[in-house]
């Protein structure tokens, strides 16, 4: 039987896009998202989308976003949310509003479903109304590695900066 403690929990993001999302009745936003949870090893933010309100985040098959989880098993999966915050860098990082993400839900989907990804539309909401909605496909995939703990960190960490960006344009 093969070993399941030889690597760790990761949400894939495949796709991202949001809809309707403004900053007020008249400007439009810079907007980008920041993924932020108990259960994700570090808060991870998309690069911003100039001038959308309804921004398209360049997600590719080859480099898809990785978002590593702490949870240790599948079960621990069950009871934790993933929250998507989405702000303006074009004012100071304005809040436009934010949403959450079951991953109890994705975890049954993902038995239900094997490995395919799971559509997901997240309402915004931007205090107590609604703000627009985020869009996309995200999996729970288990990744092994037989590398030490260090090497694997540093390979997602390059993944990730490769694909996105801090806001501020400063690598991490």
């Amino acid at each position: 039987a093969k070993n399941t403690m030889t690597g760790i929990w990761a949400l894939q993001l495949t796709e991202l896009r949001g809809e309707d999302i403004f900053n007020g009745l008249y400007a439009v936003p810079d907007p980008y998202v920041t993924f932020l949870g108990h259960s994700i090893q570090k808060e991870v933010v998309t690069p911003e989308v100039k001038r959308s309100s309804n921004p398209s985040w360049t997600i590719t098959n080859e480099s898809p976003i990785m978002l590593p989880l702490t949870a240790p098993y599948e079960s621990a999966i069950l009871n934790s949310n993933l929250l998507l915050c989405v702000n303006n860098t074009d004012r100071k990082d304005e809040y436009l509003g934010s949403g959450h993400l079951c991953l109890g839900d994705l975890v049954r989907h993902r038995v239900k479903l094997e490995h395919s990804p799971w559509e997901f539309t997240i309402p915004l909401i931007k205090y107590g109304s609604s703000a627009g909605k985020l869009v996309g496909r995200i999996k729970l995939v288990r990744i092994d590695y037989k590398e030490s703990w260090f090497t694997y960190k540093m390979k997602i960490k390059e993944a990730n900066d490769q694909q996105w960006k801090n806001v501020k344009g400063a690598t991490r």
